[in-house]
C-alpha cells in the first residue's frame, strides 16, 4: 500500500510545493502530501461504471482506447505505467507500412518483410482466447507466406506480445491443417487443408461467425442473453464517460 504521507519515494526526496505566500498549493505527482496524492498520477483505485480503474491517469488515458480490452487494461494501470503504455500504443497505432513499400510489393503484400509484426489484435479477440482457454485445449494453427521467411518470426514475437500466457510453445506453422487433429479450427479461409480439416471448422468473418462474440456463443462460453446485456450496459457506460469528458472539458 502506498505512503501517502511520506517524504521520500524510491530513493528520491519528495518536494514540498506548498507556498506560504500565496496559500496555494502547486498539484505534481514528486510533491508531497497532499501534492501528489492530489496527482492523477498517484494510485488511488476506484471504480467508474464497474471499470476498476487504477489511477485517475489510467482512467483518463483508457477513454481515448477505441478497443475495449487495451482500455480495460490501461484503466485498471497505475498512473506512470498507464500514460507510458497508452503512449506507446497511440505510436504502434500509427505505425503503417509506407506507400512505397505497398507499390514495391502489390500483388503480394504479404511478402512484406516484417508486415505480421505490425498487425493489431481484432476487437475481443484476446478476451476470447483468454474465455476459450478455460475450456478448450488451445493451439494456433498458422501458414506463414513461403517467400517471407520473416512471418515466422514475426509471428511467434506477435504472439509472445499479446498472448503469451496462452499459445507459449503452442503454435504450429504448417501449409496442411487437414493432417492436425482437433475437434474445432477456426480459420477465415477454406485454404491450406482447412476446408478438409477432420474437426468442425467454424469459419470466422462468415454471416454465422461475423466476430468472437458469435464464437464464444456458439461454444457455449457465453450466452447471447448474456452478451446482450453487456452491449446495453457498455452503451450505457460509454455515454455516461462521454458526458464526464464534456463536462470536463466545459
Amino acid at each position: 500500500m502506498e505512503d501517502y504521507f511520506a517524504t521520500t519515494r524510491n530513493g528520491h526526496q519528495l518536494v514540498d510545493f506548498y507556498n506560504p505566500e500565496t496559500n496555494t498549493l502547486d498539484i505534481r505527482s514528486n510533491g508531497q502530501y497532499p501534492s501528489g496524492v492530489l496527482s492523477n498520477l498517484c494510485s488511488n483505485g476506484f471504480r467508474f461504471e464497474g471499470m476498476v480503474c487504477g489511477s485517475m491517469e489510467g482512467f483518463l488515458q483508457s477513454l481515448k482506447q477505441k478497443d475495449r480490452d487495451k482500455q480495460r487494461q490501461i484503466c485498471s494501470m497505475k498512473g506512470g505505467n498507464a500514460r507510458k503504455l497508452a503512449s506507446r500504443h497511440g505510436r504502434q497505432t500509427r505505425a503503417q507500412v509506407s506507400e512505397e513499400v505497398k507499390k514495391e510489393y502489390e500483388g503480394r503484400l504479404d511478402e512484406i518483410p516484417g508486415l505480421f509484426g505490425l498487425m493489431k489484435p481484432m476487437p475481443g479477440a484476446i478476451e476470447a482466447m483468454h474465455e476459450l482457454q478455460k475450456h478448450y485445449d488451445l493451439f494456433i494453427l498458422s501458414t506463414t507466406p513461403w517467400k517471407n521467411p520473416s512471418a515466422w518470426s514475426d509471428k511467434v514475437v506477435w504472439v509472445t506480445k499479446y498472448l503469451d500466457d496462452v499459445f507459449h510453445k503452442r503454435i504450429v506453422f504448417t501449409h496442411r491443417k487437414d493432417l492436425c487433429q482437433g475437434d474445432y479450427l477456426i480459420d477465415d479461409r477454406g485454404k491450406n487443408g482447412t476446408s478438409d480439416f477432420a474437426g468442425e471448422w467454424i469459419e470466422f468473418g462468415s454471416e454465422k461467425f461475423p466476430d468472437w462474440k458469435s464464437v464464444l456463443v456458439y461454444l457455449g462460453i457465453v450466452s447471447q442473453e448474456h452478451l446482450d446485456f453487456i452491449k446495453s450496459f457498455n452503451y450505457w457506460a460509454d455515454r455516461n464517460a462521454e458526458n464526464l469528458l464534456n463536462s470536463m472539458e466545459q
